[in-house]
């Protein structure tokens, strides 16, 4: 069983998970923390095999906020740093459906978008984004939708919003 991670909070300095008294890892923290409620780390089964990986801050934006997330390897039993989860704003494990959601890409004030990705094989595989884009048309934007259609990933509806 693993502990809920320890935050060295003197100093801010260090993440540490033990497992039986063990240390497992130990990561070292940015000076700055999460603004408001967000944790500096915490555990969260972001492959759904039954283990759970641990996701430490790593900075935040306007509106964005990155964790470098380690993925728990039971047959070696240690955490390897995930990059791709690792290069998610606002990255989220949805346990009902096993799918992992980035909620807050961010590209412009008119761009906008979260994006849903499944496991397979190991892998994560982008199924669907939605958001908002900026439009040449002054006081308009479009909102759209992509996703797996015919087994190929594209546009499944855009719609142009005029204000």
């Amino acid at each position: 069983k693993l502990d809920f991670p320890k935050i060295d909070q003197a100093s801010y300095a260090r993440v540490t998970l033990t497992e039986s008294g063990g240390k497992l890892i130990e990561v070292k923290l940015p000076e700055d923390g999460p603004a408001g409620d967000e944790p500096p780390a915490h555990l969260e089964d972001f492959n759904f095999d039954g283990y759970p990986d641990l996701a430490v801050f790593r900075n935040a934006g306007n509106v964005q906020i990155f964790y470098d997330v380690y993925l728990f390897d039971p047959s070696r039993q240690k955490f390897i740093l995930n990059k791709k989860l690792s290069s998610m704003p606002c990255v989220e494990a949805q346990l009902a459906t096993k799918t992992v959601f980035s909620s807050c890409n961010h590209g412009s004030a008119c761009e906008n978008w979260t994006e849903t990705y499944s496991w397979s094989e190991n892998k994560l595989t982008l199924i669907a984004r939605e958001g908002t884009k900026c439009s040449s048309k002054e006081g308009c934007y479009y909102e759209y939708s992509e996703g797996l259609k015919n087994n190929k990933f594209g546009t499944i509806k855009s719609k142009l919003i005029c204000e």
